[in-house]
C-alpha cells in the first residue's frame, strides 16, 4: 500500500513560469453552442477485450485507439463511423518486439506509430514491428542530472521531432525541491535521441518552490495540446489555462474559473504523507480538470470539470460538467453531463468521448462509448 500511495501522491516541486503574462480580458461576443449526446455500442466479436483498460486515445478523424494491456499486448481501433472494431497492432510480452504493460501515450505519424510506455519510447511501423526503442533515462539532455525527469506525454512536431512533456524527478519525491529550475517541455530529436528544453517552467501555483505549503502529487501532471504556434497546457488540480507562444517565447495565463469551479483544489499537506486514511479522503474528494480539447473550425476549446463530495449520509457524490471556452478562454457554456465514473478521451476536433467503467458496461462482449459533440448554434 505504501508504494501504491507514493505513486498516487507524488510531489511536484517547480518554480514559476518564464516570461509569464496575465491573459488579457478581451471583450468579445460569446458564441452560442449546442452540445449533442450520442451513445455508441461496439460488439467485440472475435476480439478479446476486457473493458478494463485505462488507456484510450483519439486518432485521425474518425477512430479511437484502445490499448488492452491486461489480457494481451494489442491495440484495437474503434471506427466511429461504422461502429466496428479491428486489431491495429500486436506486440509481445518479451523478446525483440516486446511492449510494456503500462502505456502513457500513443501518437500516429506519417509512417510510424510513437508509443510511450513507462520506461521506453517505442517507434513501430504500420505492421506492428518495433523499428526503434529508446530508454527514457538514456535520452541525452543538457541537464546536469540526466535522470531528473520522465517523459510522460508526446506529440509529433515536424520531421523526426517530438514535443514532450516532462515530469520532473522532484514531482515524485516529497522532500526534493526543483533546484536548479528545470523546464517542463522539450523537443526530442529522434536522429540524435536528445532533448532541447523549451523555456517553460512549472507555474507558481504548483507550490513546489516552498514544499512547506503542501503539494499536489500526480495531480500536478500537465496536459498539453498544440494550436498552431501556441502550446496550451493545464493541470488536473487547477482551473488555470496556460498558453505559450512558441514564436515569441511568452506565456499568457487565463484563470479558467467559473461559478461552480472558482478555485483550485486544496493541496495535500506535506506532513500527512504517510497518513493513509487522509490520503484516501483527499483523493476521493475535491475538484479535477481533464485535458483540454480544441476545435480549429470553430475556435472553441473545452474540457471536463469534476467535483467529488459526500452528502449528509456519507454517500459519495460525483458531478461532471462540460466546459466550453471561446478563443480568449472565456467560459461560454458549462453544462452537466453523464456523472458515471468514466475515462475521458484526449479530445480533438469538436467531440469528447467517455467510456463507462467495466462495472457499468452491463453486458460482456461489447463496449459502450458516450460521445459529446460541440457545435455552434
Amino acid at each position: 500500500m505504501s508504494s501504491f500511495f507514493k505513486v498516487i501522491f507524488t510531489l511536484i516541486t517547480c518554480n514559476c513560469l518564464l516570461s509569464c503574462n496575465s491573459g488579457e480580458k478581451q471583450s468579445s461576443t460569446k458564441p452560442q453552442v449546442a452540445i449533442t449526446k450520442t451513445e455508441l455500442e461496439f460488439q467485440h466479436g472475435e476480439h478479446l477485450i476486457s473493458n478494463a483498460s485505462l488507456f484510450w486515445k483519439k486518432v485521425g478523424k474518425d477512430s479511437l485507439v484502445l490499448w488492452e494491456g491486461r489480457i494481451s499486448r494489442d491495440f484495437f481501433l474503434f471506427n466511429l463511423q461504422t461502429n466496428t472494431i479491428s486489431k491495429l497492432l500486436s506486440f509481445d510480452e518479451a523478446g525483440p518486439n516486446f511492449m510494456e504493460e503500462n502505456i502513457s501515450d500513443f501518437e500516429q505519424g506519417l509512417e510510424h506509430y510513437y508509443i510511450l510506455s513507462q520506461n521506453y519510447l517505442h517507434i513501430s511501423d504500420k505492421e506492428g514491428v518495433i523499428t526503434k526503442r529508446v530508454a527514457i533515462d538514456k535520452i541525452k539532455t543538457d541537464l546536469k542530472k540526466p535522470k531528473a525527469y520522465k517523459v510522460h506525454r508526446i506529440q509529433p512536431m515536424g520531421d523526426d521531432k517530438l514535443l514532450v512533456g516532462k515530469k520532473l524527478l522532484s514531482a515524485d519525491l516529497p522532500s526534493v525541491v526543483d533546484e536548479p529550475q528545470q523546464s517542463i517541455f522539450g523537443v526530442l530529436d529522434l536522429k540524435t535521441d536528445s532533448i532541447s528544453d523549451l523555456p517553460i517552467y512549472s507555474p507558481e501555483e504548483t507550490l513546489v518552490s516552498d514544499i512547506t505549503q503542501g503539494y499536489y502529487s500526480n495531480l500536478s501532471d500537465h496536459f498539453f495540446i498544440l494550436k498552431g504556434d501556441r502550446l496550451v497546457f493545464n493541470y488536473t488540480f487547477s482551473p488555470s489555462i496556460y498558453e505559450y507562444n512558441l514564436t515569441e517565447n511568452t506565456t499568457k495565463v487565463y484563470s479558467g474559473k467559473t461559478e461552480r469551479f472558482p478555485n483550485r483544489r486544496e493541496p495535500f499537506p506535506a506532513n500527512k504523507y504517510t497518513d493513509y486514511p487522509f490520503l484516501i479522503e483527499h483523493v476521493t474528494h475535491g475538484i479535477y480538470f481533464s485535458s483540454i480539447g480544441h476545435d480549429p473550425k470553430t475556435g472553441l476549446s473545452f474540457r471536463v470539470a469534476t467535483s467529488k463530495t459526500q452528502d449528509e449520509l456519507g454517500e459519495n457524490k460525483v458531478e461532471k460538467y462540460l466546459q466550453v471556452f471561446n478563443k480568449s478562454f472565456e467560459l461560454v457554456e458549462e453544462t452537466p453531463i453523464n456523472t458515471n465514473s468514466a475515462i475521458i478521451m484526449n479530445a480533438s476536433d469538436n467531440c469528447i468521448y467517455m467510456v463507462p467503467s467495466m462495472r457499468q458496461q452491463q453486458e460482456e462482449g461489447k463496449t459502450k462509448i458516450i460521445k459529446y459533440e460541440i457545435s455552434l448554434k
